[in-house]
């Protein structure tokens, strides 16, 4: 899997506020919690509770938050988008955001 992980929501595009993924997965990248549970309410039954990310089926029951990227979250400035993890457990930032252009 991939040693990096997207501070975005992929169901959002927003900076997530509780990383989530599911039990089974197997990748780093978390999804917004609030924002899957609310995306997968309104969806058709036999398309619901799939990750974002993996398309493994996900129930509500087999998601985790994840703390240790909830403290990354924490620690990062908001056009932070990406970091990525060593070997240790340490990180890094790997990809921000532009900054807004200003106004002319």
């Amino acid at each position: 899997g991939s040693d990096r992980s997207r501070l975005l929501c992929p169901i959002t595009l927003a900076r997530m506020k509780t990383p989530a993924r599911g039990r089974r997965c197997q990748h780093l990248q978390c999804f917004d919690v609030e924002a899957y549970l609310a995306v997968n309410s309104r969806m058709a039954f036999n398309q619901r509770w799939l990750c974002p990310v993996c398309n493994a089926t996900t129930r509500p029951a087999e998601l985790f938050i994840d703390a240790y990227l909830l403290r990354v979250l924490a620690k990062t400035s908001t056009c932070d988008e990406e970091v990525a993890f060593d070997a240790s457990g340490n990180w890094s930032v790997t990809a921000q955001a532009e900054p807004p252009a200003p106004p002319s």
